[in-house]
């Protein structure tokens, strides 16, 4: 559920969504994520510690990809998962860039 509010964010109408209380954890929690990608480090996310996880029990993250990287392009770190139930990272704020490929939606802890 976690990863549909995430997915579909721009579609879910805050105020309507009032009228089922027992969502509104879940989408609140949504609200600090994002999904795989680039994203601006202070202005598409914000600096904290993130993660992700796997879908349904029994399943593993497979070959998830991440990156904290400065405005220029260079690494600060990185980090590639074969397997793993769920993949935690801390994002700066002085980190520049967050990229992520194959990881799923991540959601702030």
């Amino acid at each position: 559920m976690l990863d549909l509010y995430i997915e579909n964010g721009h579609h879910i109408d805050a105020e309507r969504l009032q009228d089922c209380p027992q969502f509104m954890p879940t989408w609140k929690k949504a609200a600090t994520g994002f999904t795989d990608g680039s994203h601006e480090v202070g202005k598409e996310i914000k600096p904290g510690t993130y993660e992700t996880t796997a879908h349904s029990a029994g399943e593993t993250i497979g070959d998830c990809y991440w990156e904290r990287s400065t405005d220029g392009g260079r690494t600060i770190a990185n980090d590639f998962i074969t397997a793993a139930k769920k993949v935690r990272v801390t994002i700066r704020s002085s980190d520049g860039i967050f990229t992520s490929r194959g990881c799923g939606n991540w959601v702030r802890v």
